[in-house]
């Protein structure tokens, strides 16, 4: 899979942009090794030993140089994690950067562009 051409997806949804239903809508059904993707499930893994403590989570997730599978991973754990994710909404910048906070159900969260 080559790289995800971001300022496309951000210019299609930038009036009404959901980085989570966005991205996820280029998603399929993917599975993972640890060889392969061990970075992306550390990051995973952290952010879900961050939550099973209930406490407030930043994120900050570099993506210009991941492949889209690898951002299609990020962004099906983050939905799977709907029952604790409130909301979650913004803009990419031009460095690729997602940056936001995960909370828990019932505070709401935007991700800012920075």
């Amino acid at each position: 899979m080559g790289k995800i051409t971001l300022e496309k997806v951000v210019k299609q949804h930038w009036n009404n942009f959901s980085i989570l239903s966005s991205l996820y809508s280029l998603s399929e059904k993917t599975e993972w090794d640890y060889k392969e993707h061990g970075a992306v499930i550390e990051a995973l893994r952290r952010i879900d030993s961050t939550l099973e403590k209930k406490q407030n989570s930043e994120i900050k997730l570099y993506i210009a140089d991941m492949s889209q599978y690898h951002i299609q991973l990020i962004v099906k754990h983050l939905c799977n994690l709907a029952e604790h994710v409130y909301y979650i909404e913004g803009k990419i910048d031009k460095k690729y950067l997602i940056y936001g906070y995960l909370f828990q159900k019932g505070e709401e969260s935007r991700l800012k562009a920075i």
